[in-house]
């Protein structure tokens, strides 16, 4: 893997005034209504990529992905400086998450956020979340959801009460079981990210995939996986396709080509 080719792109959508989501790759990130970036990284450079969808509603979701892409954009620097990306991952999460308990209780106003961070360090891709934005792995022809979903539908899938195929679209799906911003009350916890390293090694080449749930909730993994190997802007092109199908959601999609 010489170097990495990653592509962002962010819509409020056709629905929606402001766009809650917000990214991260490196030290750029949404500050000012940017909506594409692309750069590209050589392997010997830790590479972070982040997605961040803001809770709407009463939770200020804007504010909260805003806070977690700036604070993201310090984590480069970081995993460069350490031999355990994971334990600074972990940290980093615990750190982001009281960024916003601590706005929560300058403002006296709730906000949330999924996060969904990439890091490319060494000789390891580690997948993080919390939350319900996605990351997927391309690799041989074939697609794979590598993160896992925070909402009351994995947990039904996971007590085996409901089928793969009921998950996709059960009314519970957009049901958050954890998020960034959680801690405030006594009755709640903080969030504990999921963390799956796989060694770089092993896909030398292969496509990332990240996106808020405005891409993921309308695109099926097929078809996210048939959109990027056919288009020469895939996250341009997943965030049209998106739009196309009906999402009423923001969008946000992140690529992440290793060559």
């Amino acid at each position: 893997m010489k170097k990495l080719s990653i592509s962002i792109c962010s819509d409020a959508g056709r629905v929606r005034k402001n766009n809650e989501d917000n990214f991260v790759i490196n030290s750029h990130y949404n500050e000012k209504s940017v909506d594409f970036i692309k750069q590209e990284y050589k392997r010997s450079t830790p590479a972070v990529v982040g997605i961040f969808d803001g809770m709407g509603g009463t939770l200020n979701g804007e504010e909260a992905s805003l806070l977690c892409a700036r604070e993201t954009t310090q984590l480069v620097h970081l995993l460069a400086e350490s031999d355990d990306a994971e334990k600074i991952l972990r940290r980093f999460y615990g750190h982001m998450n009281r960024v916003l308990l601590r706005r929560q209780l300058e403002t006296k106003t709730e906000i949330g956020t999924t996060a969904c961070v990439t890091a490319f360090v060494k000789n390891e891709i580690i997948f993080t979340n919390v939350g319900d934005s996605p990351a997927f792995l391309i690799q041989d022809g074939e697609i794979q959801q590598i993160t896992k979903d925070d909402n009351q539908a994995q947990l039904l899938l996971d007590m085996k009460t409901i089928t793969a195929e009921q998950a996709q679209n059960h009314p519970m799906k957009n049901m958050l079981t954890q998020y960034m911003g959680m801690g405030l009350s006594a009755d709640s916890f903080e969030p504990e990210p999921h963390i799956i390293s796989v060694e770089r090694k092993r896909f030398k080449d292969c496509t990332v995939v990240m996106c808020s749930d405005g891409v993921s909730g309308v695109l099926t993994a097929d078809e996210i996986m048939n959109i990027v190997d056919e288009s020469s802007e895939p996250a341009q092109a997943l965030v049209t396709a998106a739009l196309n199908k009906g999402s009423s959601d923001n969008v946000t999609a992140a690529v992440i080509k290793t060559k």
